[in-house]
């Protein structure tokens, strides 16, 4: 029984011709596949890589970021240390270019011509609070009191501010009185 024949059931009408056109089909269908997944694949670790890449830039920015906060940081304590240890020079330079500024010239003049003319100063101290403004005391000499009330109005008049008697003493037929007022240049 070994003498069988095997039976071909093929039922087409032109059996080589409908084999060739399925295998081409099946070919070109294999070819797509192929290329297909080959460019899925190079996208695929295309993209994976720039991702990593750009994982490990981010990390670095992050690293970066964190750094400079720090030295932000410690330079804006250091600033503030220099500012503090540096405080005292400052206002002792200020203090001179304010007191540089003062027209000296310009006080005296108006304190003269605020003088009646029997009268004179015989003590002055001041105190600078500010650029272009003065506390002053003086002391004056004048030989009556009418005299005194015109100095209060001149002073006054001369634009100087909360003029006032502090005491007032009788020294042979004279009066020593002291004054305060503050003057305040205005340009």
């Amino acid at each position: 029984m070994t003498g069988w024949k095997k039976l071909n059931l093929n039922l087409a009408s032109h059996p080589l011709r409908n084999r060739r056109f399925f295998f081409a089909g099946a070919g070109v269908l294999t070819v797509a596949l192929v290329v297909v997944v080959f460019s899925a694949g190079s996208y695929f670790s295309k993209y994976k890589g720039q991702a990593d890449t750009a994982g490990r830039e981010l990390a670095r920015l992050v690293l970066v970021r964190e750094t400079a906060q720090k030295e932000k940081v410690n330079w804006t304590n250091r600033v503030l240390d220099l500012s503090n240890s540096a405080q005292n020079k400052v206002d002792l330079i200020n203090n001179l270019i304010r007191r540089k500024s003062f027209s000296w010239g310009e006080f005296f003049s108006l304190l003269e011509e605020a003088l009646p003319a029997a009268s004179y100063i015989t003590a002055l101290s001041h105190e600078q609070t500010s650029a272009g403004k003065i506390d002053v005391r003086f002391k004056v000499v004048t030989q009556n009191l009418d005299e005194l009330v015109e100095l209060v109005r001149k002073l006054y008049a001369l634009d100087f501010k909360q003029v006032s008697v502090i005491n007032e003493t009788k020294i042979e037929g004279q009066m020593l009185s002291e004054v305060s007022a503050v003057y305040e240049r205005t340009d």
